[in-house]
């Protein structure tokens, strides 16, 4: 079994001559997300389901081509990868969302006790105004707001906790696909074939997760920077368009960002998955 590290240069390796190809098939799926977002009333919902829907199809394509599979695959491959593929997609995700439901629960709890505790505060200034506000009733309701931030947080650790252990599903689902196993098999096999390794795959993702935030954090700042000296030179007839561009710029920018790192997260994966089946001897 790889170490992370040992991993990722694999996946450089492996990812330089192919990098423009998986870019393309991440910027194709990236441009039908963003039209869709443009459609009026409906285009936030359109591009949000395409872009979750479509989300394992794009994985699919990634995967096939960095496994040298990928002859006829197209810009547009994962349409027909999401047919084959989203039903186990679906259900699996269902099935991992039933297991998380302890952990779902105690962040609803949270969420009640938070909007419970805020809201008497909230109706007793409607109906006599801020300052009829009985201090005790104010400082329970702080402490209440604390005590449902407490459980809210605590319910989302749970839920990820436990999610974690069926991180490599989609994987299955992919690898699988021709199996005819049913989405309840596939999350217990994603579990098992994770089982140990939990750490590693959290790494992995924390390494990633950790690494675009600062680039784009560095960036976003420097972006800023060379913005507030222009908008401090240009004119005010001309500062409402720089703003403008630099908002594009900034969008660019943070596409840009995912667009590089979506493929080689996917690859680094795939490796990872490569590693746990081979040491389950399969």
């Amino acid at each position: 079994m790889r170490k992370n590290k040992e991993i990722r240069k694999t996946v450089n390796e492996n990812y330089k001559p192919l990098k423009g190809k998986l870019m393309l098939y991440v910027l194709v799926y990236m441009l039908i997300s963003v039209a869709l977002a443009f459609i009026p009333v409906v285009g936030q919902a359109a591009s949000t389901i395409f872009s979750g829907v479509c989300a394992i199809g794009v994985m699919a394509t990634i995967i096939h081509v960095y496994n040298g599979e990928g002859e006829k695959e197209s810009p547009v491959s994962f349409f027909s990868h999401t047919g084959k593929l989203f039903t186990n997609y679906f259900c699996s995700n269902l099935w991992i969302l039933l297991k998380c439901i302890v952990g779902i629960i105690i962040t609803v709890i949270g969420a009640v006790v938070m909007f419970v505790s805020g809201g008497s505060v909230l109706a007793q200034s409607i109906a006599g105004g801020a300052n009829s506000i009985d201090p005790n009733i104010l400082m329970n309701a702080g402490i209440g707001v604390i005590i449902g931030m407490i459980i809210y947080f605590i319910g989302i650790i749970v839920t990820y906790i436990i999610s974690l252990k069926y991180g490599m599903v989609s994987y299955e689902i992919i690898h699988d696909n021709k199996s005819g196993k049913r989405a309840k098999e596939l999350v217990e096999e994603a579990k098992e074939h994770l089982k140990g390794h939990v750490g590693q795959y959290f790494c992995m993702s924390l390494y990633y997760g950790l690494l675009v935030f600062c680039i784009a954090f560095v960036l976003t700042i420097v972006v800023g920077v060379i913005a507030g000296l222009i908008l401090g030179l240009a004119g005010a007839t001309s500062s409402a368009v720089i703003t403008l561009v630099i908002q594009i710029l900034d969008l660019i920018l943070v596409y840009g960002i995912l667009l590089y790192f979506i493929p080689k997260l996917t690859c680094s994966f795939e490796e990872l998955y490569k590693d746990l089946i081979a040491e389950k001897g399969e």
